[in-house]
């Protein structure tokens, strides 16, 4: 979850700042490495690339950016909090939040070397490495805040009218968007694959560097689950530091030799990498999809219905979520189209579900992420079911989550899990 409180804070990596949306055309392939690079989500599987961490880039001559910022939580104002953080480029990271005053606390930090992750959370002694979800998360808030600190340099942005989105694979998206009396975003925001927003940053106040060089937040606020977390305010903004990789890795760890992550589940112990975890309640709509012949039929079934749906929902003052899931038929073609309740409520302020929906509650999953959607998913399917049989969980229907486009793009393979 995201920092609701000084002490259930996650500490995302932070990371680096710069100039404006009309330099997002010329991004290029070193940005897109950089996307890449960065995401060391272990749903990608247990892969040690040759180059891990990836050689170092520079990003417009920065080889190593350092910052601080001052954190006041709206839940504890008379508690003000620093945050120190360094960061090379493409894969390391480093982050440090410690309360300020009167009576500073053990520091929380995050580290990233590649694709290895770690935390520091007091009291807990020593380092945890972070894998699944928990590296996810971490890495998605890195991401993040390296697309605000430098913006926009490293990611690869893709503009459309007053908003620029960037890929993130399987830990989702970044979305940035604008108004019409500047060039410079208004807000940043991460969604998971479902397109649920995770972290805000808002009400971003520019400035330019000491050097004139950069352009990078003076001050802005941290956002999530609708409500502001934070205020923060940048103090130091370095970017001629440069840090060995040693440091991006805890003290504990940075003379043990590289332990690889494996696969939680899979049959014989290879192969795609299954998480096991809750699904949040959702308010969905079922649609049959068997009137057609295959995926590209049904896949074009599924958007004519979701265009319609959307338009019914809008003039009833609802919104419709940016995904659609497919339970999935013995021959693992989609038999139901699931589509899911967004934000917004009913033009007369009541928050009533509208007619046909059903809420359902929250349950458990063991998932994972495949190329595309296609009937060639046997052995994905197999890896949950051989997790499904080790927790000792009785399997449901399984299904696919896609997000709305022209064409099926990466999917997250889901298996409902029953006592």
């Amino acid at each position: 979850m995201p920092c609701h409180s000084p002490e259930s804070c996650r500490i995302d990596p932070v990371n680096a700042q710069s100039t404006i949306r009309t330099a997002v055309a010329t991004a290029g392939w070193l940005l897109l490495l950089i996307s890449i690079a960065g995401s060391t989500l272990a749903q990608e599987g247990a892969k040690q690339a040759t180059g891990d961490p990836a050689a170092r880039v520079r990003i417009s001559g920065i080889r190593t950016l350092r910052m601080k910022s001052r954190i006041v939580y709206r839940a504890a104002p008379d508690r003000p909090h620093l945050m120190e953080a360094a960061f090379a480029f493409p894969d390391r990271g480093y982050s440090r939040l410690v309360a300020e005053t009167p009576d500073p606390s053990p520091a929380r930090a995050r580290f990233q070397l590649g694709s290895r992750v770690y935390a520091v959370n007091p009291p807990h002694p020593g380092s945890r490495a972070l894998a699944l979800m928990e590296a996810d998360i971490a890495v998605r808030g890195l991401v993040l805040r390296r697309a605000l600190m430098l913006w926009p340099r490293t990611v690869e942005w893709q503009q459309s009218g007053d908003e620029a989105t960037v890929d993130l694979g399987s830990a989702g998206r970044l979305v940035a968007r604008f108004d019409s009396e500047s060039d410079l975003p208004i807000s940043i925001a991460s969604e998971n694959l479902e397109g649920d927003e995770y972290e805000r940053f808002t009400e971003i106040d520019w400035q330019t560097s000491a050097d004139g060089a950069f352009l990078h937040p003076r001050s802005m606020k941290l956002e999530a689950g609708g409500a502001v977390i934070w205020d923060e305010v940048v103090v130091e903004y370095d970017p001629l530091a440069n840090y060995i990789d040693r440091f991006f890795l805890p003290p504990d760890q940075r003379d043990k030799p590289r332990r690889d992550t494996t696969s939680i589940t899979t049959p014989g112990g290879s192969g795609p990498q299954v998480e096991i975890h809750s699904i949040p309640p959702r308010t969905v709509r079922r649609f049959d999809l068997e009137g057609n012949t295959d995926w590209a039929a049904r896949w074009e079934a599924a958007l004519e219905i979701a265009a319609r749906v959307e338009t019914e929902l809008g003039s009833e003052g609802f919104q419709l979520h940016p995904a659609m899931a497919f339970e999935l038929d013995g021959a693992n073609l989609p038999k139901t189209l699931l589509l899911r309740l967004g934000g917004g409520g009913s033009k007369d302020g009541s928050t009533a579900t509208p007619t046909g929906w059903t809420t359902l509650a929250l349950s458990d999953g063991a998932s994972l992420f495949v190329t595309g959607a296609s009937s060639a998913i046997h052995e994905p399917l197999a890896a949950l079911r051989t997790a499904a049989k080790e927790a000792d969980r009785v399997a449901g229907t399984p299904y696919m989550v896609l997000r709305r486009a022209p064409q099926p793009g990466r999917a997250q393979l889901v298996l409902p899990l029953h006592k």
